[in-house]
């Protein structure tokens, strides 16, 4: 018999989703969501959300927003298939199906809710430094997109660093660090100009605080 050869990454993901979406629709979602507070100590706490940086093409902002729609219907399937397959994993003393962890926190870093991507960072980081996940690239781009998508450029910047040392040739990530890296060349040349207006000003007030001084002091 034929071994049969092994799912890629995007095979995991793409059936992995197909379970999560199966039966679901908003309403439904939110009505699950309510359900699962009890088994879920995050739910009900997330009130922070993110706000889209103004630098994200409309592209961007529209790719984000149907990330924020795909998190919150899938996440508590996702959540389940996880819980499910880890605490069976322990009982039967095996390693557990990592591509389940690895779509619970990719959904969880295309949520709206601060609170949500914080803890898939911290669960992409476990694949990444503990779990020995296979697609390590491919986590390390996760992060770094979500933290761009999030306003936070520089720990993008470093994600896309740690990436371009394991794979030099990435397209993605070297076009990701470029734009992110142009950004903050105007971050620069942003704070210099209003530092170089801010000197400006003392300057000018301090000039003429002793010019009315020197006039002052003629007078008397």
């Amino acid at each position: 018999t034929e071994t049969p050869n092994p799912k890629t990454l995007e095979e995991e993901i793409r059936e992995e989703n197909m379970k999560a979406f199966s039966n679901i629709n908003p309403r439904a979602a939110a009505q699950e969501t309510e359900a699962n507070e009890d088994n879920n100590p995050f739910f009900g706490l997330f009130d922070n959300r993110v706000s889209l940086p103004s630098y994200l093409m409309d592209s961007e902002v529209v790719a984000a927003k149907e990330g924020f729609v795909l998190s919150k219907e899938t996440l508590p399937k996702v959540t389940n298939n996880w819980k499910v397959e880890r605490d069976k994993a322990l009982i039967e003393k095996r390693q557990p199906n990592f591509a389940l962890k690895f779509v619970y926190c990719w959904t969880l870093l295309k949520s709206e809710y601060i609170p949500e991507r914080n803890l898939g960072k911290k669960i992409m980081l476990e694949l990444i430094e503990k779990d020995g996940y296979e697609h390590i690239d491919e986590c390390i781009y996760i992060l770094a997109h979500s933290c761009y998508i999030g306003g936070e450029k520089n720990e993008a910047r470093q994600h896309c660093e740690t990436l371009l040392r394991m794979r030099p040739d990435s397209a993605r990530a070297l076009q990701l660090h470029s734009q992110i890296r142009n950004l903050q060349l105007k971050d620069q040349e942003r704070n210099i100009e209003t530092a170089s207006i801010a000197g400006a000003v003392v300057l000018g007030v301090a000039g003429l605080a002793l010019a009315l001084a020197a006039g002052g002091g003629k007078r008397k």
